[in-house]
């Protein structure tokens, strides 16, 4: 190689990044039913749980259409609406309520699309081949409408311990052990610091279950429907190619009896790393060492599996990231499982390896993709001028649940990998505060004078939390 690939060691001494949303500010209603209910002391165990009616959210119109050709029904922004949801617990965090409320809005908001109909009909058919609902089904939907504008079936929300609910985020059960619909969920991962816009989702998924309880009078929709609904209502697409072919029953013991429920699964990721420097980027660096550099960036993304059974959840920067990597509900995101020594297509996005419906990562690049050993190694030629198409590329997340080991390496098409560079990334978890630069444009490399090696130096700072702030 020639002599610009020494001068190209541009590091990335960085802060990795968390370019997520920023949280929207937790507000909680001031209309409160003060009138705490407290559980029998036999579910003590754990701590005393309290529940409460919610506060009313965003409404939904008093009237409801039988609309034709519309599907969906209208509502004032200005008037006072009823919530879906009966919440809190006492001592529960904020954003319980918060997310509640934006839950409430979120499914408020699909219905009064005009074909919120027709999309429900395609997930919640309760099985029918028949390409149109039945009158039966109509008229479910239409009292379905009818309460939501009413407010006069709010779903009862309760906390379960981490162990009680499986680890799964939050589950729905038609006959609770009082004989009601509830939606479970999960305590600890609400007090660990899950996000709005993760709670707002589980709560609209779990919604969905009920739902298609609802309209199908028992009969159970394919897959997990509850998941597609979130999907359709948070991101504007059902994703029902991976939807589905997922499972979502549970069986939880909550009181010392057996409660049938449908969940939200949990991947439990514990690694994150983030794609450091954007080609736009590395166009910049390459083109100050050598201005006739040109064309799109050749990007190469390593992931190494350590052990077997890991899982690897590859989320897209360009169209917002998952609100919980650990619950991937977007069409573009990618999931893959390392079992015997095999990468996987995760179909279903479940976290379990399903034989006969899992097809393996081909040893060929095949849209980017090919397994090598323990890597898999993702590549693609990625245009500076056009950084919304979706790639893989600086700026994505990939979250696992075990330890991976993340490699990037870019060059441009001219001059082509004389001119090239690689890092090796550090999980987000273990970014540091405070780096020295090792080295810079003004070190002498052999005899003061005579010959500095670094003839361009640069820093790609990436954040790892909101609010960091950066300072030289």
């Amino acid at each position: 190689m020639g002599s610009d690939l020494y001068r190209f060691i541009d590091r990335t001494w960085a802060f990795r990044a968390q370019q997520e949303k920023t949280m929207r500010k937790t507000t909680v209603s001031q209309k409160k039913n003060t009138t705490l209910t407290r559980r029998k002391s036999g579910l003590m165990a754990l701590e005393p749980r309290f529940m409460f009616d919610g506060a009313a959210v965003a409404e939904v119109a008093n009237t409801v259409q039988d609309l034709n050709p519309s599907d969906g029904y209208a509502y004032n922004e200005g008037s006072t609406l009823k919530n879906l949801f009966s919440v809190t617990e006492a001592g529960v965090p904020a954003v319980l309520a918060q997310a509640q409320t934006d839950a409430s809005k979120l499914i408020a908001d699909f219905l009064q699309q005009p074909n919120a109909k027709s999309q429900l009909y395609q997930i919640f058919n309760g099985g029918s081949a028949d390409a149109l609902p039945s009158e039966q089904w109509l008229v479910a939907f239409d009292g379905l409408l009818s309460d939501i504008a009413q407010g006069s079936s709010p779903i009862r929300v309760e906390l379960l311990s981490a162990a009680e609910m499986q680890n799964a985020f939050g589950a729905f059960a038609e006959r609770g052990i009082q004989g009601d619909r509830v939606i479970f969920l999960n305590a600890e991962w609400l007090q660990s610091g899950a996000s709005n816009k993760a709670i707002e989702l589980v709560l609209a998924e779990e919604f969905g279950h009920a739902i298609d309880a609802r309209l199908n009078a028992g009969a159970d929709s394919a897959g997990d429907e509850g998941q597609a609904f979130a999907s359709l209502v948070g991101y504007g697409n059902a994703n029902l190619a991976a939807t589905q072919s997922q499972a979502d029953k549970l069986t939880l013991n909550v009181q010392g009896q057996a409660v049938p429920v449908e969940a939200a699964a949990n991947l439990a990721i514990a690694q994150t790393h983030y794609v450091p420097m954007s080609e736009a980027d590395i166009q910049t660096a390459l083109k100050a060492i050598n201005s006739a550099t040109t064309g799109n960036i050749q990007t190469v993304i390593a992931i190494t599996a350590t052990s077997n059974g890991t899982v690897v959840v590859y989320d897209q920067w360009e169209d917002g990231y998952e609100a919980d990597g650990s619950n991937p509900l977007q069409a573009s995101t990618k999931v893959w499982i390392y079992q015997n020594n095999t990468w996987y297509n995760d179909t279903n996005l479940n976290g379990v390896y399903d034989n006969g419906t899992d097809s393996a990562v081909s040893t060929t690049t095949t849209n980017g993709v090919k397994a090598s050993g323990a890597s898999i190694i993702l590549s693609n030629a990625v245009s500076p001028t056009s950084p919304t198409t979706v790639d893989f590329d600086g700026r994505d997340k990939i979250g696992s649940t075990k330890a991976v080991s993340v490699a990037r390496a870019g060059w441009s098409a001219t001059p082509g990998t004389v001119l090239a560079g690689a890092v090796s990334l550090i999980d987000a978890g273990n970014s540091g505060y405070v780096y020295t630069l090792p080295v810079g444009q003004n070190v002498e490399t052999v005899a003061t004078g005579t010959n500095k090696l670094f003839e361009y130096t640069s820093a790609h700072i990436i954040a790892s939390k909101k609010r960091h702030h950066g300072s030289n």
